[in-house]
């Protein structure tokens, strides 16, 4: 029932989609929540904004909100995860690079794969994708990769929900 690819690898191995106990799970959102909310504060003390302006511009100019937003929370994370840390992955480690050499390529290429952001933005999104990297690492799956991208995403877009809100009640008044 699994699509074969070559040397005997499903799909499913070889992108490392596999089941991770719950707590194992709970633990990887617990840290990627608490580094969020550190990188939050550092950037209100250095007076840089929290929600980027590509961000609030996307939101206030999307046609199907919902739609923007599902996108966001599940479908990124989904594809992105699947991408990298699933195909991409699994084959640097396999590499001359190793399993290290992979963790730092594919946070790399996460930070390249948002340069809508300034420059704190994308070290952010640097250190993001390299959490994601280490989970994978750790667990042998992509899925807590998945969920913590999904949670930093629906915390992202509460954010710019909140300020685009809050931005427009000051421009009506």
């Amino acid at each position: 029932g699994c699509i074969q690819l070559g040397a005997g690898w499903t799909v499913r191995d070889y992108a490392a989609i596999h089941a991770v106990n719950a707590w194992t799970i709970l633990g990887w959102i617990a840290l990627i929540v608490a580094w969020s909310a550190a990188f939050d504060a550092v950037q209100s003390l250095i007076e840089h904004p929290v929600v980027p302006d590509v961000m609030l511009h996307s939101y206030n100019t999307a046609t199907i909100k919902p739609l923007l937003l599902v996108y966001i929370v599940i479908g990124a994370p989904v594809m992105e995860e699947f991408a990298l840390r699933g195909f991409l992955y699994r084959g640097w480690a396999h590499s001359r690079i190793g399993a290290w050499g992979a963790v730092l390529l594919t946070s790399v290429l996460f930070a390249a794969l948002h340069v809508q952001y300034d420059f704190v933005g994308i070290a952010f999104t640097g250190s993001l994708g390299f959490i994601f990297a280490i989970a994978r690492l750790k667990t042998g799956s992509i899925v807590p990769g998945i969920v913590m991208h999904a949670v930093v995403n629906l915390v992202a877009s509460i954010e710019t929900v909140w300020v685009a809100a809050h931005s427009s009640a000051v421009t009506q008044v």
